[in-house]
């Protein structure tokens, strides 16, 4: 019996024991110490129980076993310190011994003890490299939610293209931006959304390897129901899946109101700039159109005031004086209002002279 167990288990590595149905040992192999609590080969006649504690409060299976009312039983990665820092793990089985009805009519037990130490090693690799392998899977799987969240409630409208410009990816505002759903996107090309030459620039920047983001490149874009509006498109190139090929991030924000606005504001400047230039020519028109009459006024005035010095009319002399007053103040408001004219216009010439600050507080007072 010992002589035929040793040739079955050599290729597995095997030990065992045979106990009796009292659970005593009554043959054991020469390397079962290794597995034994005591590290010592036990006792024959010694209950099995004290070198494999594992086997207390099972006795009721181990009989069913030996009844042959159960075919086998089995405790799988039993623990053994053998060295400080040193496991040894083992599987036991147990199994009916009716080899030999006529030799042994009682039925006994045969244990067998494999070593399974590089298996439990391999199993508590695998499992812990499992665990890291879920955690990662995890954490990748979380990462994708946050960016695809953080994309989704974006307000600039965001496509993602290949190199022919075929769509690959959009969120909810490019969507809502061009009027399309998301199926719809999937299969278009962005050129049916913006007209090939106003994406040059930022074509020929990613295309001679530039490496930041090309921004403010402004288009004019067809959405679905074919009204045209405009967006300013920021671009970026992302490696894809082959490394050969990159794939394009369009980041577009609706700039039609603020395009709206720039025109009010420079057709408003355009008719202030109009107006501005009527006004200037209107002051020097007045201006001119007043200083004939004005001098004809003064012109007579004079000659006036020289025939009345003739023949000493001191009252005519009086009123042609006054005449003479208001026509100068009237020419000095007449200049004034065109040095305000030309002072608004941007065409007032600098030239300083010599002030007397005495005489000139003197006329103030």
């Amino acid at each position: 019996m010992k002589g035929l167990w040793q040739k079955l288990m050599a290729p597995r590595r095997l030990e065992y024991l045979e106990v009796d149905a009292n659970f005593l040992i009554k043959e054991a192999s020469i390397g079962v110490d290794r597995f034994a609590d005591s590290g010592e080969n036990p006792d024959l006649g010694t209950d099995v129980r004290r070198e494999f504690p594992e086997l207390i409060g099972v006795e009721d299976i181990l009989r069913a076993v030996l009844a042959e009312k159960q075919s086998n039983f089995q405790l799988k990665g039993i623990a053994r310190v053998r060295e400080p820092h040193s496991l040894l793990y083992f599987d036991l089985y147990c199994i009916a011994d009716n080899s030999q009805p006529d030799v042994h009519p009682q039925t006994g037990l045969i244990i067998l003890l494999e070593d399974a130490t590089e298996r439990m090693a391999m199993e508590q690799e695998l499992g812990q490299v499992a665990k890291e392998a879920t955690l990662l899977s995890h954490a990748l799987v979380a990462a994708n939610d946050y960016i695809d969240k953080i994309i989704t409630s974006m307000a600039d409208a965001l496509i993602v293209t290949d190199s022919t410009g075929k769509i690959k990816t959009t969120n909810a505002a490019a969507q809502k931006l061009f009027g399309y759903t998301a199926a719809e996107l999937r299969v278009s090309n962005i050129y049916n959304i913006i007209e090939d030459h106003q994406l040059w620039p930022l074509q020929v920047a990613i295309g001679s390897g530039y490496k930041e983001l090309v921004r403010d490149v402004e288009a004019v874009c067809q959405m679905k129901s074919g009204a045209r509006l405009f967006v300013s498109f920021s671009c970026a190139a992302i490696q894809s899946d082959c490394e050969a090929i990159q794939d394009l991030v369009y980041i577009g924000r609706d700039i039609t109101e603020r395009k709206r606005s720039e025109e009010k504001l420079r057709l408003a400047m355009d008719k202030e700039r109009e107006l501005m230039d009527l006004k200037n020519r209107f002051v020097s028109m007045t201006s001119h159109e007043f200083r004939t009459p004005l001098s004809t006024i003064i012109s007579s005035a004079d000659l006036l005031e020289f025939y009345c010095e003739k023949y000493q009319d001191e009252k005519l002399i009086t009123h042609i004086s006054r005449i003479q007053n208001s026509v100068n103040q009237m020419s000095q408001l007449l200049d004034d209002v065109l040095i305000l004219g030309k002072a608004e216009a941007g065409k007032l010439e600098f030239k300083p002279d010599w002030l007397d600050v005495e005489e000139f507080c003197r006329d103030l007072v």
